[in-house]
Protein backbone atom coordinates (compact mmCIF):
# COMPACT_ATOMS: atom_id res chain seq x y z
CA UNK A 1 0.00 0.00 0.00
CA UNK A 2 2.75 2.08 1.05
CA UNK A 3 4.51 1.59 -2.12
CA UNK A 4 1.90 2.30 -4.53
CA UNK A 5 1.35 5.38 -2.57
CA UNK A 6 4.77 6.34 -3.14
CA UNK A 7 4.52 5.50 -6.79
CA UNK A 8 1.58 7.60 -7.47
CA UNK A 9 3.61 11.17 -7.31
CA UNK A 10 5.99 9.84 -9.42
CA UNK A 11 3.66 8.86 -12.11
CA UNK A 12 1.69 12.44 -11.85
CA UNK A 13 4.84 14.25 -12.27
CA UNK A 14 6.22 11.59 -15.29
CA UNK A 15 2.65 12.21 -16.72
CA UNK A 16 3.32 16.38 -16.79
CA UNK A 17 6.72 15.78 -17.99
CA UNK A 18 5.07 14.14 -21.11
CA UNK A 19 2.20 16.96 -21.01
CA UNK A 20 4.72 19.08 -20.92
CA UNK A 21 6.88 18.06 -23.69
CA UNK A 22 3.97 17.18 -25.79
CA UNK A 23 2.42 20.35 -25.76
CA UNK A 24 5.88 22.39 -26.05
CA UNK A 25 6.33 20.43 -29.48
CA UNK A 26 2.99 21.52 -30.73
CA UNK A 27 3.71 24.76 -29.92
CA UNK A 28 7.09 24.64 -31.72
CA UNK A 29 5.73 22.63 -34.44
CA UNK A 30 2.64 25.46 -34.74
CA UNK A 31 5.39 28.18 -34.18
CA UNK A 32 7.76 26.92 -37.00
CA UNK A 33 4.51 26.09 -39.30
CA UNK A 34 3.65 29.86 -38.73
CA UNK A 35 6.83 31.18 -39.53
CA UNK A 36 7.25 29.01 -42.44
CA UNK A 37 4.01 29.85 -44.02
CA UNK A 38 4.40 33.85 -43.10
CA UNK A 39 8.11 33.40 -44.84
CA UNK A 40 6.43 32.08 -48.28
CA UNK A 41 3.74 34.55 -48.57
CA UNK A 42 6.37 37.11 -47.75
CA UNK A 43 8.83 38.63 -50.78
CA UNK A 44 10.84 36.29 -52.12
CA UNK A 45 13.96 39.40 -52.64
CA UNK A 46 13.60 42.37 -50.46
CA UNK A 47 16.92 43.74 -52.02
CA UNK A 48 16.38 42.72 -55.65
CA UNK A 49 15.72 45.67 -57.82
CA UNK A 50 15.16 43.29 -61.09
CA UNK A 51 12.13 43.51 -62.83
CA UNK A 52 10.77 39.97 -64.04
CA UNK A 53 8.36 39.96 -67.26
CA UNK A 54 5.53 36.76 -66.96
CA UNK A 55 2.79 35.75 -69.01
CA UNK A 56 -0.29 34.52 -67.86
CA UNK A 57 -2.50 33.05 -71.06
CA UNK A 58 -6.33 33.23 -70.90
CA UNK A 59 -8.11 30.54 -68.64
CA UNK A 60 -4.79 30.30 -66.18
CA UNK A 61 -5.93 28.30 -63.15
CA UNK A 62 -4.96 30.00 -59.83
CA UNK A 63 -2.77 26.45 -59.52
CA UNK A 64 -1.48 27.32 -62.57
CA UNK A 65 -0.55 30.85 -62.28
CA UNK A 66 0.92 29.73 -58.89
CA UNK A 67 3.27 27.59 -60.97
CA UNK A 68 3.95 30.45 -62.83
CA UNK A 69 5.21 32.58 -60.28
CA UNK A 70 7.23 29.82 -58.62
CA UNK A 71 9.25 29.07 -62.19
CA UNK A 72 10.16 32.39 -62.03
CA UNK A 73 11.18 33.03 -58.86
CA UNK A 74 8.74 35.38 -57.47
CA UNK A 75 7.43 33.20 -54.84
CA UNK A 76 9.03 30.66 -52.98
CA UNK A 77 6.23 27.81 -52.36
CA UNK A 78 3.50 27.38 -55.03
CA UNK A 79 0.99 25.30 -53.05
CA UNK A 80 1.16 27.63 -50.11
CA UNK A 81 -0.08 30.28 -52.59
CA UNK A 82 -2.82 28.57 -54.23
CA UNK A 83 -4.22 28.28 -50.89
CA UNK A 84 -3.50 31.51 -49.30
CA UNK A 85 -5.48 33.17 -52.92
CA UNK A 86 -8.34 30.52 -52.38
CA UNK A 87 -8.26 31.68 -48.36
CA UNK A 88 -8.51 35.42 -49.51
CA UNK A 89 -11.19 34.61 -51.69
CA UNK A 90 -9.14 36.25 -54.65
CA UNK A 91 -10.77 36.43 -57.90
CA UNK A 92 -10.50 37.77 -61.05
CA UNK A 93 -6.76 37.15 -61.98
CA UNK A 94 -6.16 38.85 -65.77
CA UNK A 95 -4.63 37.58 -68.49
CA UNK A 96 -1.68 39.53 -70.32
CA UNK A 97 2.10 40.43 -69.60
CA UNK A 98 2.95 41.38 -65.94
CA UNK A 99 6.06 43.00 -64.88
CA UNK A 100 6.82 41.89 -61.50
CA UNK A 101 9.69 42.15 -58.84
CA UNK A 102 10.58 40.46 -56.07
CA UNK A 103 10.19 42.75 -53.56
CA UNK A 104 6.61 42.16 -53.26
CA UNK A 105 5.14 39.84 -51.66
CA UNK A 106 1.69 37.45 -51.77
CA UNK A 107 -1.13 40.14 -51.15
CA UNK A 108 1.06 42.57 -53.67
CA UNK A 109 1.01 40.06 -56.16
CA UNK A 110 -2.53 39.68 -55.77
CA UNK A 111 -4.52 42.68 -54.81
CA UNK A 112 -2.63 45.32 -56.79
CA UNK A 113 -1.19 43.53 -59.84
CA UNK A 114 -3.02 40.02 -60.88
CA UNK A 115 -6.12 40.83 -60.60
CA UNK A 116 -5.81 44.69 -61.70
CA UNK A 117 -4.76 43.76 -65.60
CA UNK A 118 -1.61 42.83 -67.45
CA UNK A 119 -0.63 44.60 -70.66
CA UNK A 120 -0.45 43.69 -74.31
CA UNK A 121 3.57 44.02 -74.18
CA UNK A 122 5.93 41.27 -72.93
CA UNK A 123 8.10 44.17 -71.74
CA UNK A 124 8.61 48.12 -71.35
CA UNK A 125 12.43 49.57 -71.59
CA UNK A 126 12.25 53.21 -70.09
CA UNK A 127 15.44 55.05 -71.74
CA UNK A 128 15.95 58.18 -69.44
CA UNK A 129 17.93 61.76 -71.40
CA UNK A 130 21.30 62.09 -70.56
CA UNK A 131 22.35 58.71 -69.77
CA UNK A 132 25.35 56.89 -70.76
CA UNK A 133 26.03 54.23 -72.34
CA UNK A 134 26.64 51.75 -69.55
CA UNK A 135 23.64 53.21 -67.86
CA UNK A 136 21.10 52.03 -70.56
CA UNK A 137 23.28 48.57 -71.01
CA UNK A 138 22.15 48.04 -67.29
CA UNK A 139 18.30 49.12 -68.16
CA UNK A 140 18.27 46.64 -71.21
CA UNK A 141 20.06 44.15 -68.57
CA UNK A 142 17.24 44.64 -66.15
CA UNK A 143 14.59 44.11 -68.15
CA UNK A 144 15.83 41.05 -70.25
CA UNK A 145 17.80 38.35 -70.00
CA UNK A 146 20.64 39.87 -71.51
CA UNK A 147 23.66 40.73 -68.93
CA UNK A 148 25.28 44.08 -68.81
CA UNK A 149 28.21 42.63 -70.38
CA UNK A 150 26.18 41.32 -73.65
CA UNK A 151 24.51 44.55 -74.12
CA UNK A 152 27.52 46.60 -74.04
CA UNK A 153 29.27 44.04 -76.29
CA UNK A 154 26.51 43.85 -78.70
CA UNK A 155 26.54 47.69 -78.95
CA UNK A 156 30.40 48.32 -79.85
CA UNK A 157 30.16 45.31 -82.26
CA UNK A 158 32.02 46.40 -85.34
CA UNK A 159 30.08 44.08 -87.72
CA UNK A 160 26.32 45.24 -86.07
CA UNK A 161 27.38 49.13 -86.00
CA UNK A 162 28.38 48.56 -89.98
CA UNK A 163 25.47 47.26 -90.58
CA UNK A 164 23.52 49.99 -88.75
CA UNK A 165 25.64 52.65 -90.78
CA UNK A 166 23.80 51.31 -93.95
CA UNK A 167 20.49 51.08 -92.77
CA UNK A 168 20.55 54.63 -91.62
CA UNK A 169 23.28 56.14 -93.11
CA UNK A 170 22.34 60.05 -92.22
CA UNK A 171 22.69 59.47 -88.72
CA UNK A 172 25.24 56.54 -87.73
CA UNK A 173 27.94 58.23 -89.79
CA UNK A 174 31.54 57.49 -90.28
CA UNK A 175 31.99 59.50 -87.17
CA UNK A 176 30.85 56.76 -84.99
CA UNK A 177 34.12 55.12 -85.76
CA UNK A 178 36.51 57.89 -85.06
CA UNK A 179 40.13 57.30 -82.98
CA UNK A 180 38.33 59.39 -80.20
CA UNK A 181 35.34 57.32 -80.09
CA UNK A 182 35.47 55.28 -77.04
CA UNK A 183 31.66 53.75 -77.64
CA UNK A 184 30.09 54.19 -80.91
CA UNK A 185 26.42 54.42 -80.46
CA UNK A 186 26.80 56.94 -77.22
CA UNK A 187 24.41 59.56 -77.83
CA UNK A 188 22.56 57.47 -80.73
CA UNK A 189 19.96 55.47 -78.30
CA UNK A 190 17.20 57.64 -78.04
CA UNK A 191 15.67 58.52 -74.87
CA UNK A 192 11.83 57.11 -74.80
CA UNK A 193 9.44 54.63 -73.65
CA UNK A 194 9.87 51.55 -75.90
CA UNK A 195 7.33 48.30 -75.48
CA UNK A 196 8.54 45.06 -76.94
CA UNK A 197 6.06 42.16 -77.50
CA UNK A 198 7.92 39.42 -77.72
CA UNK A 199 9.49 37.87 -74.79
CA UNK A 200 12.40 36.56 -76.81
CA UNK A 201 13.63 39.84 -78.35
CA UNK A 202 16.70 39.96 -80.05
CA UNK A 203 19.42 42.67 -78.31
CA UNK A 204 19.97 43.61 -81.95
CA UNK A 205 16.21 44.66 -82.72
CA UNK A 206 16.06 46.20 -78.79
CA UNK A 207 18.99 48.61 -80.01
CA UNK A 208 17.96 49.04 -83.37
CA UNK A 209 14.57 50.35 -82.19
CA UNK A 210 16.28 53.04 -80.41
CA UNK A 211 18.77 53.92 -83.38
CA UNK A 212 15.49 54.38 -85.50
CA UNK A 213 13.85 56.41 -83.02
CA UNK A 214 16.97 58.61 -83.61
CA UNK A 215 16.81 58.70 -87.11
CA UNK A 216 13.35 59.50 -87.21
CA UNK A 217 14.34 62.40 -84.86
CA UNK A 218 17.11 63.55 -87.62
CA UNK A 219 15.02 63.40 -90.40
CA UNK A 220 12.61 65.49 -88.86
CA UNK A 221 14.95 67.84 -87.66
CA UNK A 222 16.01 67.87 -91.35
CA UNK A 223 13.46 68.64 -92.65
CA UNK A 224 12.60 71.59 -90.72
CA UNK A 225 15.67 72.75 -90.95
CA UNK A 226 15.12 72.47 -94.38
CA UNK A 227 11.93 74.78 -94.56
CA UNK A 228 13.29 77.10 -92.48
CA UNK A 229 16.01 77.49 -95.39
CA UNK A 230 13.47 77.55 -98.01
CA UNK A 231 11.51 80.92 -96.99
CA UNK A 232 14.66 82.71 -96.28
CA UNK A 233 15.88 81.28 -99.66
CA UNK A 234 13.45 80.12 -101.73
CA UNK A 235 15.77 79.24 -105.01
CA UNK A 236 18.17 76.95 -102.56
CA UNK A 237 20.79 78.79 -104.62
CA UNK A 238 22.20 81.08 -101.44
Amino acid sequence: MFSEQKKRPFFKRKMGIVLLSVLAVIIIAALSGFLYVKSALGPVDQKSKQTINIHIPNGTSVREIAGILKDNGLISNDAIFTYYAKYKKASGFKAGYFHLKQTMDADTLIKKKLTSGGTDYAFQLVIPEGRQLSDIAAIIANQTNFSAKEVEAKLDDPDFIQTLMKKYPKTVTSQVNGKQVKHPLEGYLFPATYPFYREDESLETIIETMIKQTDQYVKTYEKKDMKKNMKTCPYMMC
